[in-house]
């Protein structure tokens, strides 16, 4: 992952922190530091950084990926489930998918892009929200404080 200025280049992707057209930039900065974690700073960041901070954005960005991981394979159940029942119905396989692989796995990661499974940058936030890992208020921009101490530009 390289950075410049205002933007994080990851696998062959841009992304510019405190520019999106869902988010302001405030809101953008939350969301990011719970999807990436430390990784959207700059190691000068990271070692001026408070270690308290540090391990709480540590602390919030495993939750995150815990979450969308179990989030993720909940989707995948669903639509496998589906496809299963439409068309293949009288299957003793099918049957057994379906009475055997009906919750999440833990211990399994999930690596289908949130593209894939047709999840918008907003509906990972409200599902963020409802778990307590972005504030409650993270959709009013009114209430939202900005963050103290925090450059636009994280470099």
């Amino acid at each position: 992952m390289e950075k410049t200025n205002n933007t994080i280049i990851s696998k062959g992707t841009k992304q510019h922190i405190g520019e999106s057209k869902d988010f302001n930039a405030t809101q953008n900065l939350l969301f990011q530091r719970a999807m990436f974690g430390l990784s959207i700073y700059s190691e000068s960041k990271i070692k001026s950084m408070n270690y308290m901070k540090r391990k709480r954005i540590i602390k919030v960005h495993k939750k995150t990926q815990h979450l969308l991981n179990m989030w993720k394979q909940e989707l995948l159940i669903e639509l496998t489930n589906n496809f299963f029942e439409k068309y293949f119905k009288s299957s003793p396989i099918t049957k057994a998918l379906l009475d055997n692989f009906d919750s999440p796995d833990p211990s399994f990661r999930c690596t289908l892009s949130n593209k894939s499974l047709h999840l918008s940058k907003k509906e990972i936030a409200m599902r963020l929200c409802a778990e307590g890992i972005l504030p409650q208020d993270f959709f009013n921009p009114h209430t939202l404080k900005t963050i103290k101490h925090e450059n636009r530009i994280l470099s």
